[in-house]
């Protein structure tokens, strides 16, 4: 009897390091077949980021009133930035497949604008207010859009791996504007901001 459970113990414990060995096994394959990435190192994404950015800055006299960057999201812009989101956030190729159908979605009847916004007096930092002083607006195609503005929230290492125009002094906003992404695509347009310390207008041409 001991000796049958002896054997009995000894093909157990065969048959659990062998399940343990094919499980520890998979798991590095399985990893790699799902994980997201954009192709590109962080210097290259970061390029390719800011080549599709506008800036701008605006002075009375000696004195900064603002300092704006401006990234309007056609399709290709918004394909790269959720491959980041993904590879940063670890996101499987399923979770990515659900955000790009919802994004596509979005982008049918809207067009966004993340906008990294600095000014030295707080008070006017205050974009994604009802009460603002500024106004965001989208022309193209001979159509001007008012922009509904939010707060972007998120923490600057965040942020900055997302947008690498923004910097710790300024505040994200996103901008969405009642026109098609594909529209916006097909001409040229311009992002203006403008309110009663003054007027910025960003011009993008080759969207697509």
């Amino acid at each position: 009897m001991t000796k049958n459970n002896g054997s009995l113990r000894q093909i157990m414990s065969a048959a659990v390091l062998t399940l343990l060995f094919f499980g520890c096994a998979e798991t590095p394959i399985q990893e790699k077949v799902n994980k997201i990435t954009t192709g590109m190192s962080n210097d290259e994404y970061a390029s390719y980021i800011n080549q599709r950015t506008a800036h701008d800055r605006r002075y009375d006299g000696i004195y900064q009133v603002f300092e704006i960057s401006a990234l309007i999201v056609n399709s290709d812009v918004q394909n790269i930035l959720l491959l980041r989101q993904g590879e940063f956030l670890g996101w499987d190729s399923s979770r990515l497949r659900l955000e790009k159908d919802r994004s596509a979605q979005l982008m049918s009847t809207q067009t966004r604008a993340i906008l990294s916004f600095f000014s030295p007096d707080l008070q006017v930092d205050d974009l994604a207010k009802t009460n603002s002083v500024w106004r965001v607006y989208l022309e193209t195609d001979g159509n001007r859009y008012e922009g509904k503005v939010r707060k972007v929230p998120g923490k600057l290492p965040e942020l900055r791996n997302i947008y690498p125009f923004h910097n710790r002094f300024s505040t994200v906003y996103e901008c969405t504007f009642n026109v098609p992404a594909t529209k916006i695509e097909a001409a040229s347009s311009a992002l203006i901001v403008t309110g009663t310390l003054g007027s910025s207008r960003m011009t993008f041409s080759g969207l697509k």
